[in-house]
């Protein structure tokens, strides 16, 4: 599978769009990372989080109404902050017998580490 490195990180109304509904959100979660880091797309485009919505099954109309709701805003907000404040700053990060391990790269290492721990 070929890597493209987006332009800009993946945030912005990509972010809103994931906390659409858990399973929903998901499936838009991985469109959304297969057109940024296989294709290139900006997320930072609300009709980028649109496309991945749709290539994911779920209705644009929907998500794209859902992208401006207060609430949800909030909620991403507090999600951010939560987890900046216990030392994420990155996606993936995984939690391994108490030590933050970020990126995709490094999973066989924070299994290996956990195994271990």
């Amino acid at each position: 599978m070929a890597l493209a490195i987006p332009g800009e990180q993946p945030l912005g109304d990509a972010r809103r769009g994931l906390g659409h509904g858990a399973s929903q959100g998901a499936r838009v979660a991985r469109a959304a990372f297969a057109l940024a880091f296989q294709h290139g797309v900006d997320l930072s485009t609300r009709a980028s989080v649109l496309a991945a919505a749709e290539q994911s099954g779920l209705d644009p109309a929907e998500l794209d109404g859902a992208l401006d709701d207060p609430q949800l805003k909030q909620a991403l907000r507090t999600a951010t902050d939560a987890a900046a404040a216990e030392g994420i700053y990155g996606v993936p990060t995984f939690d391994a017998g108490g030590l933050l391990w970020w990126g995709d790269h490094q999973l066989p290492a924070a299994a290996e580490y956990h195994r271990s721990a």
